[in-house]
């Protein structure tokens, strides 16, 4: 229907996410539109080498390619026919390099977190040094999040931690999780404004993602006042380059972790960094790098 439309009243841009929008794009090129490719996905090239480097070094095994066969012929064919990509994060612009793409059709530019829903009002109260450190992990409870590397990280951390989990279960972790013990609670999905609350119990947040275009959850968690610990494949931006680590590496998270458990007056000073931070990436941000894309295609 869009692409019908289009053909009546033919634009100058056409903007659309992959795999919903195939038949406009054919439409755009046709008649001389300029095509932009909202790119939620690192490149599935990039996405299936990680994910086998991961099950190698976890021991678990992926069955499954990131996508079934006619999908990922269309995004295929969606990237082909695309102008412009729009992706979030180094990470991100590096796996469309890695997929054979030149640097001039990339358009890169971060996401955001909304501060009428991630907010601390009140002070940074790290958990006393006498009591574990009180870490958050928000997400898919599975591989390409890094949950296998997370856990041997929380056992070589011994008591010094204890770790929260919130997200769904996943079939491959399944195993991890009968072994995990008292050092991880798990709970389900929850609400935003229960989310919320759940980060201002935390002191520290951890996202050890395998393979994570921007990472949302990250950026939420800064915004409530959490230092973050992630990958260099976990695409959200962090104030400082220490806060992330090599993906798949559980001495590094665990040094990290242990760094923040054995001293908790750095947990308050790097929770006013996140915050502040994380101001500077709300939806306005992210407005005008649209527009400044917005214009550079129309001129």
């Amino acid at each position: 229907r869009a692409a019908r439309r289009r053909e009546q009243a033919p634009p100058r841009i056409v903007v659309g996410c992959e795999t919903c929008y195939l038949r406009l794009l054919q439409t755009a090129k046709r008649i001389g539109a300029i095509g932009l490719h909202d790119c939620p996905q690192l490149h599935p090239v990039f996405l299936e080498e990680v994910l086998a480097e991961a099950g190698d070094r976890a021991g678990v095994a992926v069955t499954t390619p990131p996508d079934i066969p006619a999908m990922a012929e269309r995004k295929r064919r969606e990237y082909e026919l695309a102008d412009k990509l729009l992706i979030y994060s180094d990470v991100h612009r590096r796996s469309f390099l890695r997929g054979g793409f030149s640097e001039d059709r990339l358009f890169q530019s971060a996401l955001w977190a909304d501060p009428a829903l991630w907010y601390r009002d009140e002070p940074v109260n790290p958990s006393d040094a006498s009591k574990p450190l009180r870490l958050l992990f928000v997400g898919s409870i599975n591989l390409r999040k890094g949950i296998p590397f997370l856990f041997e990280a929380i056992r070589n951390c011994g008591k010094s931690v204890k770790l929260t989990l919130v997200g769904p279960r996943s079939s491959e972790s399944e195993s991890l999780l009968r072994a995990a013990g008292d050092s991880i609670e798990i709970v389900g999905p929850q609400t935003k404004a229960v989310l919320r609350e759940t980060y201002l119990q935390h002191d520290v947040f951890v996202l050890p993602s395998v393979a994570d275009s921007f990472g949302f959850v990250a950026l939420e968690a800064m915004a409530c006042g959490l230092p973050a610990i992630v990958t260099e494949n976990c695409g959200v931006p962090v104030p400082d380059p220490t806060w992330r680590i090599p993906a798949m590496d559980p001495e590094a998270l665990t040094t990290r972790m242990l760094m923040y458990a054995d001293d908790r007056t750095l947990v308050a000073e790097h929770a006013m960094v996140a915050k502040s931070f994380a101001a500077q990436l709300g939806p306005e941000n992210y407005r005008r790098n649209i527009r400044g894309l917005y214009r550079s295609l129309l001129n």
